[in-house]
């Protein structure tokens, strides 16, 4: 009788794993979190100083490259962000009113040296017919005959002269309210900065008129004589 030989278990072939996979490793290690466990805060790299060759004290092993070295991370900067409507209307409100007060005190300031400049304008003048007068015995009748002709006012408009002497319009020498003359010799004047004139002194159109009046004793505003 033959006896069966027992079973034998079969081999089996060595079972093949894939290998782990070390991207997540590494990517913890770029980002410095490597065994930090979850929440762990990053770090910023900060590279050592540059390795001097030429310093004996150093090793080979010193003299390397630069490696990067992870710190905790810097608080992040602030966010930034656009201007709102009120901030924008508060700031529309703010300028206008700096306007309002700056647009009229420089209108002020300017009106102001144009009639400085017609003042000493006027006394010029006076000063040339003056001479010219001494030299000739009488007033010139016309700007240009005492060489005066081309001189403009403060506002780019030949200045208006009479003389009173030789006048033969009487109507167009200029008055003061009473309907006096307010010149006995010549009326030399400018007709402001509207360009219009009338011979009364009161007149709506005279009012900024640039004078010469009492023979040379007042120059300035027509309303201030």
């Amino acid at each position: 009788m033959t006896v069966a030989s027992p079973l034998r278990p079969r081999a089996l072939p060595p079972a093949s794993f894939p290998a782990p996979s070390r991207a997540p490793v590494e990517a913890e290690r770029e980002r410095g979190t490597v065994g930090a466990g979850p929440g762990a805060t990053p770090r910023t790299a900060v590279a050592d100083p540059p390795c001097d060759d030429a310093d004996p004290a150093k090793s080979p092993r010193d003299c390397r490259r630069p490696v990067p070295r992870w710190t905790a991370a810097s608080p992040s900067r602030p966010r930034t962000r656009g201007i709102t409507l009120v901030e924008l209307a508060c700031v529309l409100v703010v300028v206008g009113a700096l306007g309002a007060v700056a647009v009229p005190a420089y209108r002020g300031y300017r009106e102001r040296v144009e009639i400085a400049r017609g003042v000493a304008a006027l006394a010029e003048m006076e000063g040339a017919l003056q001479r010219w007068r001494t030299l000739n015995f009488r007033y010139p009748e016309t700007l240009a005959e005492a060489g005066l002709g081309e001189r403009r006012d403060p506002w780019g408009r030949p200045w208006f002269y009479l003389n009173i002497e030789t006048a033969r319009n009487r109507g167009a020498v200029r008055k003061d309210r009473n309907l006096v003359p307010i010149n006995s010799d010549y009326d030399l004047y400018s007709a402001g900065r509207d360009g219009r004139t009338r011979p009364p002194l009161t007149a709506r159109d005279s009012r900024d008129d640039l004078i010469r009046a009492s023979n040379g004793g007042f120059f300035g505003i027509a309303e201030d004589y």
